[in-house]
């Protein structure tokens, strides 16, 4: 199931969900868009392949295993 997570801090995941968790296929962005996260989720956690962006290196981004 798809759904919209917003954080205490502002954060805000969109993607599947599981037990009010992020797992499966997300994008977790920062409030003030200066980094982006997409990737894999298991249980509330990155898991798998993994893309971290910076709105400062807007065409770089990096692969975290």
């Amino acid at each position: 199931m798809k759904k919209t997570i917003i954080f205490p801090d502002e954060t805000k995941y969109l993607g599947e969900v599981k037990n009010g968790k992020p797992h499966g296929k997300g994008t977790l962005t920062c409030p003030d868009k200066d980094w982006e996260y997409m990737g894999q989720w298991k249980n509330g956690k990155y898991h798998g392949q993994d893309e971290l962006t910076f709105a400062c290196l807007k065409h770089n981004s990096w692969n975290i295993q």
